[in-house]
């Protein structure tokens, strides 16, 4: 399901979760709206292969259901958590959380990333750099910049790592 580019605007029903409830592989992409509020937390089953919500108004934190997506984009939008979402993201290959608010250090130990490709935290963050990248074999992708990080970046890094300090 493909809502992106339109004047949608309200909260994100909770009920969108019932989407996955035919079976794994759904898409749900509404990028450049206007919906505003908390994402609802309705991820969880494991039906959905894709959460794109970028460019929307979403406030709040991430919801630990989203760990269970393949792929989620909620750049640019209002999300303001102090500590950020960063569960176990075994299923997921793609995470944007990018140009938000979010704030705080990462968890240390912070989960299964095997399978993570791309992730995307230029925000407010801040603590050492998680050494939990060298946990990510598949990494091709990472941009931890415009945080407040400290200490070493990791010995094993992907292509294209993008670290700074401001």
């Amino acid at each position: 399901m493909d809502l992106s580019y339109n004047q949608l605007q309200g909260r994100l029903p909770p009920e969108i979760g019932n989407c996955g409830t035919q079976g794994s592989g759904v898409y749900f992409m509404v990028e450049h709206n206007k919906i505003s509020g908390p994402i609802p937390d309705v991820f969880g089953d494991g039906n959905f292969y894709i959460f794109y919500a970028s460019h929307n108004q979403f406030t709040g934190g991430v919801p630990l259901s989203l760990a269970m997506v393949g792929g989620v984009d909620l750049s640019h939008n209002h999300l303001s958590a102090r500590k950020p979402f960063f569960g176990a993201l075994k299923n997921s290959q793609f995470l944007d959380l990018s140009f938000n608010q979010l704030s705080g250090p990462l968890p240390e130990n912070s989960g299964d990333f095997s399978n993570l490709k791309h992730m995307d935290l230029y925000n407010k963050l801040s603590g050492k750099v998680p050494q939990s990248v060298e946990w990510m074999p598949n990494l091709e992708y990472l941009d931890l910049s415009h945080n407040n990080f400290t200490g070493t970046v990791p010995s094993k890094r992907p292509s294209e790592l993008l670290v700074s300090s401001s």
